[in-house]
């Protein structure tokens, strides 16, 4: 009797809870890769029964308070400003004490989506979480550490590669795209807070 190989989902590879059985029904294992720093999970046999998850971990220095930058990044209307790919942020409105919800368009190379947005307040001061759908399905985490002079901001995301760009570019291609973008805006929430906070 051949063994049946075991899955290996390496932690921010994992797919979504519903695939999760089907997964763990086939014969087969998932190979990580990691390009420009990004861990991606890519399915050997069945790739097109279950979505691949890139997940891009960064983090960069800030010289402000914790409550300058916590306060800033709370607000969807300033993603337009420090996000080099978002197109638009609408209609945003407080559904609970900690919860903003929004509507978005994103252009991912060259290709716009849209959908909606769900900004939560995990951890007053410390940390904030974004789940998006639509056009794009991602979840993002902003961590906000103490440092010397200021503070570390962090960001894990983890996104579905949308199979409408799978039509015109490579799978590397993609995740090399939005790993550049996290460091755009990056570069950008550095430059706005500093400035306008000093």
């Amino acid at each position: 009797m051949e063994d049946t190989p075991s899955i290996f989902l390496p932690h921010g590879c994992q797919p979504e809870a519903e695939k999760l059985e089907l997964l763990r029904e086939q014969p087969f294992r998932t190979d990580p890769l990691n390009m420009s720093g990004v861990t991606f999970c890519k399915t050997m046999f069945i790739a097109e029964r279950v979505e691949a998850m890139p997940t891009i971990q960064k983090q960069v220095h800030l010289n402000v308070t914790a409550s300058a930058a916590y306060r800033y990044l709370l607000d969807p209307a300033h993603v337009l400003a420090f996000c080099p790919n978002v197109v638009d942020v609408s209609e945003i409105r407080k559904q609970s004490p900690t919860d903003t919800h929004f509507l978005w368009r994103y252009n991912m190379i060259g290709v716009r989506f849209e959908g909606e947005a769900i900004m939560k307040e995990e951890k007053y001061g410390e940390q904030i979480h974004i789940r998006v759908s639509g056009g794009i399905h991602a979840s993002a985490t902003w961590m906000l550490t103490p440092a010397d002079s200021g503070i570390n901001l962090s960001i894990l995301a983890e996104y579905a590669v949308p199979k409408p760009l799978l039509h015109s570019h490579s799978e590397e291609t993609i995740i090399r795209a939005n790993a550049h973008t996290v460091d755009c805006m990056l570069e950008n929430l550095k430059m706005l807070l500093e400035v306008e906070t000093a």
